[in-house]
């Protein structure tokens, strides 16, 4: 009685919203990826450009128009094909996103935070789920991990949480 905290299962609708913010951070990590292999790719043939930003649409142009030879030819229009899948992909999970948070009360209140998007509101309501389910707020936050805590066991100070600085 009271030594073992209540495990809480999300509701359907919340593990779903989850399924689709963690799947859209997928897709991010996946187009990081693949930009790191065009960069590898343009550094092994000393290719060097003048792109503030080389995935944008001068960028992409310049990279499709690219002058290789052998398997990094292949590599490189294989890579530009999977890159342009995922970052359709994205888009596509970001209007999902994005239409799911217009319908979420919650998600829009969070919205009206200055610098809180539509897809940072849903990763919170998704995570987090029913915030009257905390006793209050030291607890949400240390759901949250943003309340430092240590254990201290047999003299050995042992971090469970590290809040960075800044």
């Amino acid at each position: 009685t009271g030594f073992i905290a209540e495990s809480w299962i999300p509701p359907r609708k919340t593990r779903e919203l989850r399924n689709i913010v963690r799947h859209r951070l997928s897709l991010r990590k996946e187009i990081a990826r693949f930009k790191n292999k065009l960069h590898s790719i343009l550094l092994r043939n000393g290719i060097k450009h003048e792109y503030s930003d080389l995935f944008g649409r001068k960028g992409m142009e310049f990279l499709r128009n690219l002058e290789l030879k052998g398997s990094d030819k292949y590599k490189l229009q294989s890579y530009l094909r999977i890159l342009e899948s995922l970052m359709e992909e994205k888009q596509r999970a970001d209007n999902k996103i994005s239409q799911l948070c217009k319908m979420d009360e919650n998600a829009m209140l969070l919205t009206s935070i200055k610098g809180i998007s539509y897809y940072s509101a849903m990763v919170i309501v998704s995570e987090i789920g029913n915030v009257k389910r905390f006793p209050n707020p030291k607890k949400l936050c240390s759901y949250a991990g943003l309340v430092p805590s240590c254990c201290i066991k047999e003299d050995v100070n042992n971090n469970l949480a590290h809040v960075n600085k800044g």
